[in-house]
């Protein structure tokens, strides 16, 4: 392999200014020392971006040295020093037989890597957008000399052969090529062939970078390659990169030809490969939106082929988008006099372009059954300042997109179900990081967004015209309500802030992806169910409960209700909404009565905006809070029951599944809802779900407009879909290499014991996952029936491990599950379950999670039971036996764990903040990871403290000198700082009270 050529290399070394100033924006707070050639130096460069679409700063510090001369002539020096982040490069043209080691071996070796802890690291491999080769993303822990000068570099990867054309010889080589720019399509996740069933593109903003846009901040984390292909996996996801560099550029395209460009890459991937047409989901940010719009409407007028992939684009996530144009005054000057100039004028809020693409964009894009969601920001962005001769991103902040600008999409997409907040500044707002709450309210429309495009059928039917006449060419603003209207928004965010915490959808969306998949025939029967059908379709029965023992299905039956109510809610053209909570014993933000209240407040608002008057009702902006006692029960059922008799809604059906899991005023709870669903004249139709309780029956017992639904009396539906489950995870298993013969002796077993329970199922099917082959009949003879006796199997199994220190280890980590307050991380089980691992050293810590067989789960790094049953059987049952001093000694265990975690971790200013008084959303883009692992130990450990308040231990912990009185003398300060970094100062304040009244 041979290096062909270095772009803007030169033999007397690096230009001295420019290479640094057209650096890339995917490097965040890199600091990087480069010992060059006598006579080259380089000073300090520190760059922002004008329109703060990515705010990123670049530092680089070039000092000369000397460099040797040896017998073979002259040579470099080069000296890396990385402080952050490593630097991202894509690799294309790499042959399709090649996988990572092969180019990692081949990298290192034309690069001359000679220490492999350097790298490269490929982050990811796969097929090109033509299919033709392969594109990589990759990365360095320091950056080798061969890269360290230009753009793009070329290399040779075979040896040149000849062939004959027409008589005639060609030499041909293969070429790989190596950038750090990420121009045009990169594909960085690519499903088999027969898994492709969708394509995602996402294109970045104004003056940014492809890949650097939506990478975290001060972070490697990279959503789009790193997070959605694990939830997207029959997905092919792409980035777009196309140059629209602000300070020094000298390009002169206008919308019109980037969006061009943009059709012409999206044509060419139809046109280069012979897969049939897959349906495009296409994610844009700020300028990229208006690109995608401009290649929409080439399209619409296009060839042949354009309308082909027209009709293939479902719809568009717009991100901050300048549908109406920006603030642009502290950019201007940045490009005055360059060629670029028309453009930025363009994006201005008094742009005739903008205008005319409003117009064109609805009509070009009008498909019935297409969809556009708008995400507008509600915090404020620095603007670019000239700071000793350099532009900076340190000028007076502003909103750069409006929200009336960035939720300007199409006329009859205005509904807050099609425009939704992102509490972040413009360039944030496409940034998430692992466990990003943000991230999951995206995901949530993603996900709706990808399962409705599966359902487009070419030709797609156009929206009829006098469904378009609210759209006017000559008007730039939508018509709200007085208290909707874009002056009211900041308002109306702090209004809902209180509520969000609990939206629903994030809690569906973790449920359907720690459960097996969804299968229509699992559910289906209860469509056709004649209680269901009179609680749906007879205005006179106000309620459904569904009752039934552990593990019969009842959650996931609530979600398959939920996805076949709202597909025919969506079909009507009735004002009718579907809100819905799921309560969660094991979480205490989800088993409260006012958090179920909450959560249907908050998406009744959400589905239906106008109904956020109802809480604005006791709202005092002034004040910044709500009127004395509006958090209480009784408070919040008045403001559900005022939105609920709204004369805007025609239907809404109120679903909460798992009541019998709300440990706090469900008596009072169920008293409001049996009065509620007494009024034969009511809208309102609620579907509950729950185990068989006495309080629960007493309360919501059948009548003539409550009725139920007994799941142990709908034996024979039941059954027919447990057999149906079972039949689906056999054929998985089968995947692992069954004969026919095993595949039905296992299918057997399964059917003959599972006593219709999918439970029991799930979990005998997966620990057969981790048995050999050859060993499946004898180990499933082992599984007896029934829940609990198969608790008591594999706890047993754990108590029987050769290692009985790994044993313990379980043991303490399945006690410390049990009586945690919430769902906890992996890296804060070390703390919480006093294990010896590095908190960083999460392979570790599984390994000890998948040691605890089938009882836990963990998706995104969260710990959860595999289901609420689990830690009944822990908590009261023959599993308590985990707890060898008893329930209340294990919450003392965990208080001095904790206790201990935070006086090794907590110091004087834990994140390194330069400016004193740093606000809390700046500090926690500087450094979490000291954090992360005591944020539980931090918000809880006098929670755990108080549970064991009758211990004799105890008391003497409290008194003067003892451990309590240690920590808090030492680290009192030090612990409300970081609570105040966290976002959870007043949990501070609270815990200090309850510690006074335990002293008393």
């Amino acid at each position: 392999m041979t290096k062909r050529k270095a772009s803007e290399q030169s033999p007397h070394g690096p230009p001295k200014k420019r290479v640094l100033e057209q650096l890339p924006e995917n490097i965040e707070d890199v600091e990087v020392t480069c010992e060059l050639q006598p006579s080259v130096l380089l000073h300090d460069f520190e760059t922002g971006l004008g329109s703060s679409e990515n705010q990123t700063r670049v530092q680089y510090t070039a000092e000369v040295a000397a460099s040797s001369q040896g017998s073979t002539g002259s040579s470099t020096h080069q000296k890396l020093k990385t402080q952050a982040y490593e630097r991202t490069y894509r690799v294309r043209g790499v042959p399709p037989n090649f996988e990572h080691l092969k180019l990692e071996s081949l990298l290192q070796k034309e690069l001359r890597i000679e220490n492999n802890s350097s790298g490269p690291k490929i982050k990811s491999l796969f097929s090109d957008q033509n299919r033709l080769t392969k594109v990589a993303t990759i990365s360095f822990n320091a950056i080798p000399s061969g890269l360290l000068v230009g753009h793009e570099w070329n290399f040779d990867v075979t040896k040149p052969e000849c062939i004959s054309i027409n008589g005639g010889v060609i030499p041909r080589t293969q070429q790989i090529t190596i950038d750090d720019h990420f121009i045009g399509l990169t594909t960085l996740f690519c499903p088999s062939l027969n898994d492709h069933k969708i394509d995602l593109i996402a294109i970045s903003g104004l003056g940014s970078h492809a890949f650097g846009s939506f990478k975290e901040r001060n972070g490697p984390h990279m959503w789009l390659r790193d997070s959605l292909p694990y939830d997207f996996r029959s997905a092919r996801i792409m980035i777009y990169g196309y140059d629209t560099q602000l300070h020094g550029s000298q390009s002169f395209q206008d919308i019109e030809a980037l969006g061009s460009s943009l059709r012409i890459d999206l044509e060419s991937i139809r046109s280069t490969t012979k897969e049939k047409t897959k349906p495009v989901v296409i994610i844009a940010h700020s300028l990229g939106g208006l690109i995608v719009k401009q290649a929409l409407i080439q399209m619409r007028h296009g060839s042949e082929i354009s309308q082909e992939v027209l009709e293939s684009i479902y719809g568009v996530l717009f991100f901050g988008v300048p549908n109406q144009g920006m603030d642009i005054r502290s950019v201007i000057p940045m490009v005055q006099g360059q060629p670029n100039q028309a453009l930025l004028h363009t994006l201005g809020t008094e742009s005739q372009v903008l205008r005319d693409q409003c117009r064109q964009f609805p009509e070009a894009f009008n498909f019935e059954d297409s969809e556009i969601l708008c995400f507008y920001e509600t915090k404020m962005s620095p603007t670019a300042e000239m700071v000793d001769g350099k532009w900076k991103m340190e000028g007076p902040p502003t909103i750069l997109v409006g929200s009336s600008s960035a939720t300007h999409g199409r006329p009859w997409e205005n509904k807050a179900h099609h425009i939704q907040a992102i509490d972040r500044d413009h360039s944030e707002m496409v940034k998430f990081r692992r466990h990003d709450v943000v991230y999951d309210r995206v995901f949530v429309v993603l996900k709706r967004f990808m399962e409705a495009s599966l359902k487009i059928s070419v030709p797609r039917k156009l929206k009829p015209k006098e469904n378009m006449k609210n759209f006017s060419s000559n008007s730039n603003t939508l018509n709200y309500p007085v208290h909707l209207a874009p002056e009211n928004e900041a308002i109306n965010k702090q209004c809902l802030a209180d509520f969000y915490h609990c939206d629903p959808r994030i809690e569906k969306t973790r449920i359907e992806r720690s459960k097996d998949s969804l299968l229509q025939d699992s559910y289906v029967w209860i469509l056709h169910d004649r209680a269901f059908k009179h609680w749906r379709d007879n205005s006179e029965t106000q309620l459904l409960w569904i009752k039934g023992d552990p593990g019969k299905g009842k959650t996931m039956l609530i979600i398959g209700l939920i996805k076949e109510l709202s597909k025919q809610l969506e079909s009507e053209q009735r004002s009718s909404i579907l809100p819905y909570f799921f309560c969660q014993g094991t979480d205490s933000r989800l088993n409260k009565a006012v958090f179920i209240l909450k959560g249907l407040i908050y998406r009744l608002v959400d589905q239906q905006e106008i109904l956020i008057q109802h809480l604005l009702k006791r709202y005092n902006p002034k004040q910044g809070r709500f009127s004395e006692g509006t958090e209480s029960l009784y408070a919040l059922w008045t403001i559900l029951s005022d939105m609920l008799n709204d004369p805007s809604l025609s239907r809404v059906y109120l679903m909460v599944d798992a009541l019998d899991e709300c440990d706090s005023e469900l008596s009072q709870l169920l008293d409001l809802i049996a009065l509620e669903t007494s009024k034969a004249s009511s809208q309102v139709k609620w579907l509950v779900s729950s185990r068989n309780r006495p309080d629960i029956k007493d309360r919501l017992g059948p009548d003539n407009l409550r009725l139920k639904i007994d799941l142990e009396l709908n034996q024979a539906h039941i059954s027919r879909a447990v057999n149906t489950f079972i039949d689906f995870k056999v054929s998985e298993l089968a995947k692992r290499g069954y004969t026919s013969q095993l595949q039905e002796k296992v299918s057997s077993y399964l059917h003959e014991n599972a006593e219709d329970t999918f439970l029991w199922v799930a979990l005998v099917c997966k620990e057969l996952q981790n048995v050999q082959v050859r060993k499946t009949l004898s180990v499933l003879r082992d599984f007896p029936p029934k829940l609990e006796s198969l608790y008591e199997r594999i706890l047993k199994q754990i108590d029987s491990l050769q290692d009985t220190t790994d044993a313990r280890l379980c043991e303490r980590i399945l006690s410390s599950v049990t009586l945690a307050y919430r769902p906890i991380y992996l890296k804060e089980l070390v703390a919480t379950a006093g294990l010896q691992e590095n908190p960083d050293d999460l392979q570790s810590i599984n390994e000890l999670i998948d040691l605890c067989g089938s009882f836990l789960i963990v998706r995104d790094e969260i710990i959860y039971f595999v289901h609420q049953s689990v830690k009944d059987y822990f908590s009261t049952g023959k599993g308590s036996r985990i707890f060898s001093s008893g329930i209340k000694e294990g919450h003392r265990e965990i208080a001095f764990r904790s206790l201990k975690v935070m006086s090794d971790t907590l110091r004087k200013n834990i994140c390194g903040l330069n400016t004193l008084g740093a606000l809390p959303d700046k500090a926690r883009n500087v450094n979490q990871d000291s954090l992360t692992q005591i944020q539980y130990a931090c918000c809880y450990w006098v929670s755990h403290l108080c549970d064991d308040s009758h211990n004799p231990h105890n008391q003497i912990d409290l008194c003067d000198g003892g451990e309590v009185h240690v920590f808090l003398e030492k680290h009192f300060l030090h612990w409300l700082e970081a609570l105040s970094l966290m976002g959870n100062i007043s949990t501070g304040v609270l815990m200090t009270i309850r510690l006074e009244s335990m002293l008393k």
